[in-house]
């Protein structure tokens, strides 16, 4: 199938002209289109904000995507990586990314918030430090923590194992020293607390209702912190970008970095390099 004829029988004939206007203009402005990576896009992106207005530069990228899709259609390519850039229209001058992330300074005041912070139930401080450390430290997506498994973790090894999900690959990670003493403490002294009166299970972290207790007790643990960076969105999501553009900064290398996020594609973890747009 014809470039043309995909996007003939996807849209509107306004739109498709529109569309193989600035697909057009693309292939013939960039070197190596087909596989051109998230970087080579915002550098070329870049570059032509300063050549067009926001209006045709949102369509020009618009028609990027339509393209990539169409490539992927082919199964030319796997991924589109220009599927995550999305631009900011309000200032002309503006960047093009638009999360603020966290330094490795903001993350750690949050770390040592969950560490001193003072807790109703001293029963679960433990779990909720290991808990919450796992998204601080190690990145890992809300549901990638909600499935954790007891045999997951090796204290002697400092290590922690996380299963393959559809969205990312299976990994094992280092956990940080301070890490250490509270998932001790946790998996020797509060856990079996926990788990009396319930059903035995080999669920790493114990909630009052199992799974759906688990993501409303992190999305908790994250609010409670929201007031030590006011000017800056704290989130799960945000903090997972954050840890992970972290590891650029800390000098580890592209397949390093994909490997510590458990991302698909490298096209993924691009998205978090420093580019000269930020």
């Amino acid at each position: 199938m014809s470039l043309q004829k995909y996007l003939n029988q996807n849209y509107s004939a306004s739109t498709v002209k529109a569309y193989a206007s600035k697909i057009d203009y693309y292939l013939s402005s960039i070197s190596n289109p087909k596989t051109a990576s998230y970087s080579d896009l915002i550098d070329y992106l870049a570059g032509e904000r300063k050549r067009q207005p926001s209006s045709s530069l949102q369509l020009l990228l618009q028609g990027i995507k339509k393209y990539y899709k169409y490539l992927i259609e082919k199964e030319i390519r796997a991924d589109n990586p220009a599927q995550s850039i999305y631009l900011k229209t309000v200032k002309s001058n503006a960047p093009l990314i638009l999360s603020k992330l966290l330094s490795n300074k903001e993350l750690e005041l949050l770390w040592n918030y969950f560490l001193t912070k003072e807790y109703r139930y001293k029963n679960r401080k433990n779990r909720n430090i290991s808990l919450v450390g796992l998204l601080l430290k190690q990145g890992l997506r809300r549901r990638e923590i909600e499935d954790l498994k007891t045999e997951h973790i090796d204290l002697e090894k400092g290590q922690i194992y996380i299963p393959s999900s559809p969205k990312t690959k299976a990994r094992t990670l280092a956990l940080e020293t301070s890490q250490i003493l509270p998932f001790y403490r946790y998996l020797k002294e509060d856990r079996p607390k926990l788990l009396l009166g319930k059903l035995p299970t080999n669920s790493l972290f114990i909630t009052k209702n199992k799974k759906t207790e688990k993501a409303t007790l992190l999305y908790y643990l994250v609010k409670t912190s929201k007031h030590l960076l006011k000017d800056k969105t704290v989130n799960i999501s945000t903090i997972r970008m954050s840890v992970i553009a972290t590891q650029f900064k800390r000098g580890h290398s592209l397949q390093q970095v994909q490997y510590f996020a458990g991302h698909l594609y490298p096209s993924t973890t691009e998205r978090y390099k420093i580019s000269n747009l930020q």
